[in-house]
């Protein structure tokens, strides 16, 4: 019985944790809310595309000890149009030296709505 308690006991305090990290990752300063679904949805039905970084912030936000960072990008669609465009992306440390300033990446873009930019990684 005692075991049960102490499964049952972690299993909350798994849960509790889970929520306090999604949370902190997804908390903005400026009140607006990371919308991962947002992400996903631009990742599975956006358009590819090249993108230079221009500028990256650590946001302070962290996920499994992974930063979230915000990233200016300069988007080369392929019709040959350029923007700007600003994004949120969860970045493995072991990657993030791959997406300096001046990189090259890939993204996914919505064509109807070029301020949905995601990283792809």
């Amino acid at each position: 019985m005692k075991s049960m308690l102490m499964a049952l006991l972690a299993v909350v305090g798994l849960a509790v944790l889970g929520v306090a990290a999604y949370l902190l990752v997804s908390h903005r300063p400026d009140g607006d809310a990371f919308d991962f679904s947002h992400t996903q949805r631009t990742l599975d039905t956006g358009t590819a595309a090249k993108a230079k970084v221009l500028k990256i912030r650590d946001t302070g936000g962290r996920l499994n000890s992974n930063p979230s960072i915000e990233f200016q990008l300069e988007v080369h669609p392929a019709d040959g149009s350029t923007f700007i465009a600003t994004t949120r992306a969860i970045v493995s440390v072991v990657t993030l030296p791959r997406y300096q300033v001046g990189a090259e990446i890939d993204v996914r873009y919505d064509p109807n709505d070029r301020s949905s930019v995601a990283v792809v990684q």
